[in-house]
């Protein structure tokens, strides 16, 4: 079975825990990855955390922000308000 590898990169860690037990939750085949270790094949980071993301990163990128899309954002990348998480995040990682 496909095991999809996703990083968190959420320096706060009451969210970043919400994130972790609602992928559990409603994705059981994930496999959640640390910086540093085995590649991921999707990456949820935190506005805060961009300068962070990996620079050898394959697959999507999902930015939890608590501001609307900057401009100079790539396009291929999903972008949530932090306030609108839950079946967002969902349906992007399901997406990715």
């Amino acid at each position: 079975m496909f095991r999809r590898r996703v990083l968190i990169l959420i320096p706060d860690p009451g969210l970043r825990r919400s994130v972790e037990f609602m992928i559990h939750a409603q994705s059981p085949e994930v496999e959640l990855v640390v910086a540093g270790g085995a590649p991921a094949s999707l990456v949820i980071v935190d506005e805060t955390m961009l300068p962070s993301l990996p620079a050898d990163r394959v697959g999507p990128v999902i930015v939890l922000s608590e501001h609307p899309r900057p401009a100079t954002a790539p396009l291929e990348w999903k972008w949530l308000e932090k306030s609108h998480l839950g079946a967002s995040l969902q349906d992007a990682i399901d997406l990715a």
